[in-house]
């Protein structure tokens, strides 16, 4: 039996074998070359120019990259072209007040390698709306001739999805302010320009190895708060996007089981309703053009007028171009005379037939009375003739029979084999041959072990949607709810395909029809109804926060925003980029540290120099990004103005007051009862969330409930910055107590005997804590308190009869006598 590669060896061969599209750049400047049009998505113009060169009776010379990299920076506007338009287009006229634009080197210097030409001008200055100067990091992972190079984060607030499908009003607001607008005669033309621009702008993100985009995660289900990596194909975080159906492979977080299914999905789709005995399909190796085709089919009866082409999901290349014959015998004929055509010609393609359809193999297992939900349909996706992994082809069925029997652990004889059968030639095929299994169950374990010898895959025959992605088998395919029936569906989603000829659930649902499943993100559609200013005066905000979370990260070393932890093995990238988060007291500019080699590719280069704060609006209130004295990032809102020489490390507008503390301040100062607590509190409550409002109210309410009464003068907040931690703990280790337990909460309560209570676990508090979760904090006892207790066990030892003081009782919990019990008894 062969063995399969391992985990290492199987993300190799995904990297290696599993092609990812060309970058759009290139798409662009080679229908930019031959004058096609150049407005859509990436997919888009691949497709408009593979068609093109298939159709053209003329050889078309693809350009050399040198060639295509003199065209790519190009303003669209200046070969732009009406006859580009295919549809009305609503025209316009409002706009947004641009915001602050320059080249991305500009930014960070230190990215000055990325200094290549593949966009024009103002939409690389757009980018930089999008940057902080030390929103970045070091990259350590080899797989570019770049690595191990410093690379600059950006925030990308939209996604090509919502730059294709956004209304007008939306798109004509963002390229206002983001830079991009032009001005043409025509103004149907501007705008459709305007919007191509926009996602010029994030494929350029995703084609430069200079810049990572970061965005929010684009699940369809429910609200995801983790960042969102550019290098996922879906713009999801590791954990949503292995749970979507509607969706593309990722080549970042799918193994290369998942980009074989969705390849044969597209295939079986296409093919759904093309008739397999009229119908042949050729696998095309090299490009070729349909004159050519017209020679070497000569004489034979083809239907040319209905000619149709399969582009690859991944590639976007032509893969398959399909050809209709009149009768039977002439497809008959065609196909059993394929090796003889192949010879005369110079062209590199095969010919093959097409498998059996999913819907009358169904028909045909039910007939004999064979539940579908209880057979696999084995196929071999690979396109390659080197498969050292999977058998020969007679000893296929033998070694996935007996490969089955040992998962399932039945015998080999209670599994049934049958080969699939061409319809043209009547011969017996090894590349889809079915599987029958005693039981759902068996079944169901066997299908869950796939890919068997690497490369063979295998379908549920029960399963309504053909070849989809797999997902954790108590799930349901389409939606994160669990499964309820024999076709791997919740309720809801079963009922969707009611109308799917496939349908047969043997489970009774609820006769009400569920409305379809939504295929846009949840984030696209809190654009879509958000009003186009506010959306464009939130996005410095939210430049902010992720600069904020992701420098959070680095300094953490955590990467799940990046990639998966598949490639994290080198603890390399986490020490520079951890050492990269200390910012420098300095007053040199930033090119200047930047040009110390020893600094360059990995050690302290910000500085508060070239960190400057930024100041912005939003509904209303004022707000203030910058860093605070110990180099962390921090966001402020306000609702009257401050003053830029107020904010620390401002360099231009330094100002420096003398020291005006006097005695009296000190005697305020310790005679605080915050100072007087250090030496009273019973315990504190560490791990708190530090960015949670009005926390000292909620732990308030939380102890009043649970534990008894307590002052809110009784309790002070610690914080990693704050002053009073210094007065209170008095300590040279108090900062790294700090810095290790967040934020810290002294709380003293009415009586010891409360206290005790929490300490033994009687009572859990539910607080918010720092690592974004709702739990039970560490709770630490005073030194009084432990005092306390060892000399009441003492008295206690001494005279038996010795009591603690009784608890507290909360006077919204002492239970209230009614009137009837207050008025006296008559006798």
């Amino acid at each position: 039996m062969a063995k399969n590669l391992s985990l290492k060896e199987e993300f190799e061969y995904r990297d290696a074998r599993c092609i990812r599209a060309e970058p759009y750049w290139r798409a662009r400047a080679r229908c930019q070359s031959l004058g096609l049009s150049c407005i859509g998505t990436r997919e888009e113009l691949i497709r408009r120019f593979e068609l093109f060169s298939f159709n053209s009776e003329n050889v078309v010379n693809k350009l050399s990259p040198e060639e295509l990299e003199k065209l790519s920076d190009t303003p669209l506007e200046r070969f732009a072209s009406s006859s580009w338009l295919t549809t009305a287009i609503q025209l316009v006229n409002d706009a947004s007040p641009q915001m602050n634009t320059k080249l991305p080197w500009k930014v960070v210097p230190e990215i000055s390698y990325m200094n290549k030409k593949i966009a024009s001008d103002d939409v690389l200055k757009a980018i930089g709306a999008l940057m902080r100067p030390t929103f970045c990091f070091y990259n350590h992972i080899v797989d570019n001739k770049l690595a191990e190079r410093l690379v600059a984060l950006i925030f990308l607030p939209y996604t090509c999805d919502f730059a294709s499908q956004a209304p007008e009003s939306i798109i004509r607001h963002l390229a206002a302010a983001l830079g991009l607008t032009c001005k043409l005669d025509h103004k149907e033309l501007q705008q459709a320009v305007e919007r191509q621009k926009l996602l010029e702008m994030i494929y350029t993100v995703l084609d430069s190895e200079a810049l990572h985009g970061v965005t929010f995660c684009q699940t369809h289900f429910s609200l995801c708060r983790y960042p969102a990596s550019s290098l996922c194909t879906n713009f999801m975080c590791s954990i949503c996007c292995g749970l979507h159906q509607q969706r593309v492979p990722c080549h970042i977080h799918d193994r290369p089981v998942q980009f074989f299914r969705y390849r044969l999905r597209s295939l079986y789709e296409f093919e759904e309703n093309m008739d397999r005995s009229l119908t042949l399909r050729l696998f095309i190796k090299d490009p070729l053009r349909k004159i050519q085709l017209y020679r070497v089919f000569e004489g034979y009866a083809v239907r040319w007028d209905r000619i149709q082409v399969w582009h690859n999901p991944s590639t976007h290349r032509i893969q398959y171009i399909y050809l209709t014959f009149l009768t039977q015998e002439d497809a008959r004929a065609t196909y059993l005379s394929r090796r003889e055509l192949i010879k005369k010609t110079d062209l590199r393609f095969r010919i093959e037939n097409l498998p059996e359809n999913l819907q009358e193999l169904q028909k045909r297992y039910r007939n004999r009375g064979i539940n579908p939900d209880r057979v696999l349909v084995i196929i071999d996706p690979c396109l390659r003739k080197t498969k050292p992994l999977i058998p020969p082809k007679h000893q296929v069925i033998p070694e996935i029979i007996h490969l089955a029997a040992s998962i399932t652990g039945l015998h080999a004889s209670m599994i049934h084999a049958e080969a699939s059968q061409s319809p043209l030639s009547d011969n017996f095929s090894v590349r889809e041959f079915y599987l029958e299994f005693p039981s759902a169950d068996s079944c169901q374990t066997f299908f869950n072990a796939q890919p068997y010898f690497q490369f063979l895959i295998s379908h549920k025959l029960s399963h309504l949607i053909p070849c989809p992605f797999l997902k954790p088998p108590s799930l349901c395919l389409q939606c994160t709810r669990p499964k309820e029936c024999n076709n791997d569906l919740c309720a809801d989603c079963c009922s969707r395909f009611s109308s799917n000829p496939l349908y047969c659930c043997s489970t009774a649902h609820s006769s009400y029809s569920s409305p379809p499943i939504l295929t846009v993100s949840l984030q696209n559609r809190r654009l879509l109804d958000m009003n186009p200013g506010t959306m464009i005066r939130k996005i410095p905000e939210k430049v902010g926060k992720f600069h904020m979370m992701i420098r959070h990260m680095l300094d953490e070393g955590i990467y799940t925003w990046y990639r998966p932890r598949f490639y994290l093995g080198a603890e390399t990238m986490k020490g520079a980029n951890q050492e990269l988060q200390v910012v420098l007291d300095s007053g040199l500019p930033r090119n200047t540290i930047s040009q110390n080699s020893a600094l360059k590719k990995e050690g302290k280069i910000f500085n508060f120099l070239s960190s400057q704060p930024l100041i912005s609006n939003l509904e209303g209130k004022q707000l203030t990004e910058g860093m605070d004295h110990a180099g962390n990032t921090f966001l402020e809102y306000a609702y009257h103005p401050i003053v830029e020489s107020d904010i620390s490390h401002n360099y231009d507008k330094a100002e420096y007051e003398e020291n005006s503390y006097t005695r009296q301040d000190f005697i305020d100062d310790t005679t605080h009862i915050g100072y007087n607590l250090r030496n009273s509190f019973h315990f504190f409550l560490a791990g708190l969330d530090s960015y949670k409002k009005g926390l000292k109210e909620l732990v308030a309410k939380e102890i009043r409930n649970k534990l008894g009464r307590i002052n809110i003068e009784d309790m002070i907040l610690i914080d990693k910055d704050s002053l009073l931690a210094n007065m209170l703990l008095m300590d040279i280790s108090a900062e790294n107590n700090i810095e290790s337990y967040h934020r810290i909460m002294c709380v003293k309560l009415a009586n010891e005997t409360d206290a005790i209570k929490l300490i033994l676990g009687e009572v859990n508090l539910v607080l918010p804590l720092s690592n974004g979760h709702v739990g039970s904090p560490i709770v630490v006892p005073s030194a009084e308190l432990c005092q306390f207790i060892h000399t009441q066990y003492e008295e206690y030892m001494r005279n038996p009869a010795h009591s603690i003081p009784s608890e507290s009782m909360n006077p919204d919990k002492v239970p209230q006598i009614s009137k009837q019990q207050q008025q006296p008894k008559r006798r």
